[in-house]
């Protein structure tokens, strides 16, 4: 037999033996007896049940089912040929007298399995069990080759037998396909049996994804691969191909099976997700060109505006007003609302100024165009800054702004700038909604993070509102009479700074008692 030898071979575990079911019809009690003596002596397992006669035989065989009969060929009311129709493929032994070997051969070609010939001696009893154990080796192996055969004929995936060799160009033929190959393809069996898979192959079947299946066949490994074949209509599908060696006991490749896979749908399937994906990276990239854009156009003269508006506030508030002579209340009207119209413009500007900003910030974010610092953090210090900057707005508010960390460090390696940025914003944002109370900050190791709290003794938010109170342009002010101003952008980008850091963010809240901002940082990120 053809084939390479491999290493590794499994073997299969066998469970321990059973005893057999033995049906023996003789009309002879002496040979009856020979034979159970035969069992007992050579303590062989046999679960074995004995009748005299043709009718007997029939009458068990209808109602119980035994791994094998022997049966002596001339009984008292019939032949063994009598009882061949009721067998169901169960193997059967015929034991002839002398000068009835010729029967015994048209037996067997009838279906018989096997024949042995009745010595006065009965030495035939000393080769019985061997051709017992045969008979139900061969049965059972039938059984489980036709078993496999209905399965692999019945499978959802088609299934190829391809012989072991050659290696060489044509390839190797087909020596077995089933009814799914032949549904997948459109080919029958006679189209394909004694051909090869080259039959499949079109312009665009992979020639990389080919190499890779015969290099799999030079080195006797299992491949998988996932392919363009053709149909016999000459339409393309892709397949799912995995293709094993089968070896025989002693470790020789002697087929090789090929289980395919139509997966054109998951195909497609793929394919339009990743032009979605392609459109929304597409589509992403240009919105934050657009922002960008237009942000980097509005800011040039928006800087403009607000430098003018700052000289202008300036100089009226310290040359004009001074010198400025009063006449009547008409003038101190008008000088006052030119005062708070610059005042106006001066914080609308501003408000303008930090839209612009963000939304430059985010734009770079979400485009991936950041430059992220890696350097050493300690969060307290990055805190302390923040509130730093912050305390004259809450001086002015009256409220308080106080720390509960203690003097603990917390170091991690992130982008300082940006951590900064996340604790202004979620201070600030306590800040514009706590009108009495005040806010409080605090830092704590929980297991392998550093979490930091941010609470304060506001408003509070709507329970509705808090599964998306991250999301750009979300204002939680929409849901209130009186209004705070902001961009609605400082919270999301807080959550794509902390998830830059491998972090999470999220927020808690009764409405009228106030709120918490909490995000963990892992400590070493």
């Amino acid at each position: 037999m053809s084939g390479n030898k491999i290493s590794g071979r499994r073997t299969l575990q066998h469970a321990p033996k059973q005893f057999d079911r033995v049906l023996l019809i003789e009309d002879d009690k002496i040979d009856q007896m020979a034979f159970s003596r035969l069992v007992t002596i050579e303590g062989l397992k046999y679960d074995y049940k004995m009748v005299m006669s043709v009718t007997e035989a029939k009458q068990v065989l209808r109602v119980s089912r035994f791994d094998v009969i022997i049966s002596d060929y001339m009984l008292g009311d019939g032949t063994a040929l009598d009882i061949m129709d009721l067998t169901n493929g169960t193997p059967l032994i015929i034991i002839t007298g002398m000068g009835n070997e010729e029967v015994a051969i048209l037996a067997i070609r009838g279906g018989a399995y096997d024949y042995m010939v009745k010595d006065h001696e009965r030495n035939y009893l000393k080769l019985l069990p061997v051709s017992i154990e045969n008979a139900i080796e061969h049965y059972r192996a039938e059984k489980r080759l036709r078993l496999l055969e209905e399965a692999m004929m019945n499978a959802n995936d088609a299934i190829i037998i391809l012989e072991a060799e050659p290696t060489n160009l044509p390839g190797r033929r087909v020596l077995f396909v089933n009814e799914a190959f032949s549904q997948m393809t459109g080919y029958e069996n006679d189209e394909i049996i004694g051909k090869t898979l080259n039959i499949l192959q079109g312009p665009e079947t992979n020639k990389v994804v080919l190499e890779k299946i015969r290099q799999g066949f030079d080195q006797r490994i299992p491949t998988r691969a996932e392919i363009i074949n053709y149909k016999k209509d000459g339409s393309p599908f892709w397949v799912e191909s995995n293709i094993v060696p089968f070896s025989n006991d002693k470790g020789w490749t002697v087929h090789w099976v090929s289980i395919q896979r139509d997966i054109t749908e998951r195909k497609l399937i793929e394919e339009a997700i990743q032009k979605a994906k392609d459109a929304a990276v597409e589509a992403s990239q240009a919105k934050s060109e657009f922002l960008s854009t237009v942000s980097h156009e509005l800011r040039t003269p928006l800087t403009s505006i607000l430098g003018f508006v700052s000289v202008t506030k300036k100089k009226f508030e310290e040359i004009i007003i001074p010198d400025l002579k009063i006449s009547s209340k008409k003038v101190e009207k008008t000088v006052n609302q030119v005062k708070g119209n610059l005042d106006i413009m001066y914080c609308e500007s501003m408000r303008l100024t930090a839209l612009i900003n963000d939304v430059l910030d985010l734009a770079k974010i979400e485009a991936g165009s950041v430059e992220w610092k890696h350097e050493t953090v300690e969060l307290s210090e990055v805190f302390n800054t923040a509130s730093e900057a912050l305390s004259t707005l809450f001086d002015s508010k009256g409220i308080y702004l106080k720390s509960e960390t203690g003097r603990k460090d917390f170091f991690l390696t992130g982008d300082r700038g940006a951590l900064i940025q996340v604790a202004t914003n979620l201070l600030s944002n306590a800040l514009k909604f706590t009108d009495t109370g005040g806010v409080k900050y605090k830092i704590t190791n929980v297991e392998n993070f550093i979490e930091c709290e941010v609470e304060d003794t506001g408003i509070g938010i709507p329970s509705d509102m808090l599964i998306n109170i991250f999301e750009k342009f979300k204002q939680i002010g929409d849901t209130l009479t009186s209004k705070p101003k902001g961009t609605g952008l400082g919270l999301s980008i807080s959550k794509e700074i902390i998830k830059h850091h491998n972090g999470s963010i999220w927020a808690e809240s009764i409405l009228g008692k106030g709120s918490k901002f909490i995000f963990r940082l892992p400590k070493n990120n």
